[in-house]
């Protein structure tokens, strides 16, 4: 069973909003129009407000046993009535678990999850079977899963978030407050108040997670930590700077080396691990990346750096929207016993736009910062915007003519799995 201190804690930070009751993703016009049964949906409302979240303490003007006794007993009508495996009923059921669970009575946990993998089986062609799993399991505290259904429903469905009611945006926005993909978050808030026809600042999370970042001054040094981070998203590992706009796949064997922004440069050294060459002999080589933040023009710092080395061949590479010019150049008289150094200088540029940093956001879970008995307390950490400027990019690939070929081949895997914005 997942720890109740995290769930805890995802209540404390969504204070301002009561996202996981889920009866906004049910079209109650769709449910049985009796008067029994709109009693019982009219106290199921009423409770929503304490049985919509778990509460560490019970300090509210309701009995807590009355309240687990009202949703069993209005979950076993359901079950009774429910004889055509209606979908409506399904999403109401499960509702009414989460709310059982999140009253502690945690044995629905496995029933929650059971009866949503059903309703996938069941009813294909419903998004909404992914969005309540993914609100339930935000609340269950395992975040990885709730984004993963969020996901789950823009790709298997539509792309296209304007085809969403806003509180599927207001719930897929949290969702990713929780893994820590703020930018994201952001970008979904502003188009749920967009189509609301309000300001987004009216939002309290929005505005505490806004006031966490600040921009980066041009002509200004900044300290290796504040560049990079590195962290690990399920299960893979990544280097990042959210002030150059960088997101870079790791290996854990790799040595990685990293310096700050200083006198407007800022470097990053990979050291991978051998690579098998084509003489069955394992060869080391060396990925140096360059940030340049002079404001120098793309061709003048691309001539500067061409001419530099020894090239012997051009070429131009093309990752998604990214285009690399690819310098190779060869010395015979290093790296003799390999067939002498044949390496590649690659360039790049990234133009600034007020592009929210999004591409190089993956879904992080959260880390806690201090705690209370079983309340756990996050502070949201300081971050930085994308500096606003351009960024020239250069990355010298150290090999020889033994490994180059398997050289070039790392390097076009790790850009395809780079993000420069």
């Amino acid at each position: 069973m997942k720890s109740r201190k995290i769930i805890c804690f995802l209540i404390l930070v969504s204070a301002a909003i009561s996202a996981y009751g889920n009866i906004h993703i049910i079209n109650t016009g769709k449910l049985p129009n009796n008067e029994a049964f709109n009693i019982n949906m009219a106290s199921l409302v009423e409770i929503s407000q304490y049985a919509d979240h778990w509460s560490p303490e019970w300090n509210y003007p309701v009995n807590k046993s009355g309240l687990i006794i009202f949703l069993k007993e209005f979950n076993n009508d359901i079950a009774r009535i429910n004889n055509n495996n209606d979908y409506e009923l399904n999403l109401l059921k499960v509702v009414i678990m989460t709310y059982l669970y999140n009253l502690d009575e945690t044995d629905y946990y496995n029933e929650i999850n059971s009866t949503v993998e059903k309703m996938k089986r069941d009813f294909p062609n419903e998004y909404r079977t992914y969005w309540l799993s993914g609100n339930f399991l935000i609340s269950a505290a395992i975040p990885l899963g709730g984004y993963t259904e969020f996901k789950n429903v823009l790709e298997k469905f539509n792309s296209n978030l304007g085809s969403y009611p806003v509180e599927f945006l207001d719930d897929f926005a949290y969702a990713c407050i929780i893994n820590q993909m703020f930018k994201t978050s952001m970008e979904l808030y502003e188009l749920s108040a967009a189509r609301r026809g309000v300001s987004v600042s009216s939002n309290s999370l929005y505005r505490s997670i806004e006031s966490s970042f600040s921009r980066p001054l041009p002509n200004t040094n900044y300290t290796d930590n504040q560049v990079w981070e590195i962290f690990s998203s399920n299960n893979e590992y990544y280097l990042r700077s959210r002030i150059l706009g960088s997101l870079l796949p790791l290996t854990p064997t790799w040595d990685i080396r990293t310096t700050g922004i200083e006198n407007k440069k800022c470097f990053c050294l990979i050291i991978p691990d051998r690579l098998l060459s084509r003489q069955n002999r394992l060869i080391g080589i060396s990925v140096l990346i360059e940030f340049d933040l002079s404001n120098a023009s793309y061709s003048q710092y691309m001539a500067e750096k061409r001419s530099e080395y020894p090239v012997t061949e051009q070429r131009e590479l093309r990752i998604g929207n990214q285009i690399y010019n690819v310098f190779i150049f060869e010395d015979k008289s290093s790296y003799q016993n390999m067939g002498g150094a044949k390496g590649m200088f690659i360039t790049t540029n990234t133009q600034y736009r007020e592009n929210r940093n999004i591409g190089i956001e993956l879904p992080v879970e959260f880390s806690f910062s201090n705690s209370e008995g079983n309340v756990s307390y996050y502070t949201m950490a300081n971050y930085f915007h994308r500096i606003n400027q351009n960024i020239n990019i250069g990355i010298l690939v150290d090999s020889s003519n033994e490994i180059f070929d398997e050289a070039y081949a790392f390097i076009r895997n790790l850009l395809e799995r780079t993000v420069f914005e």
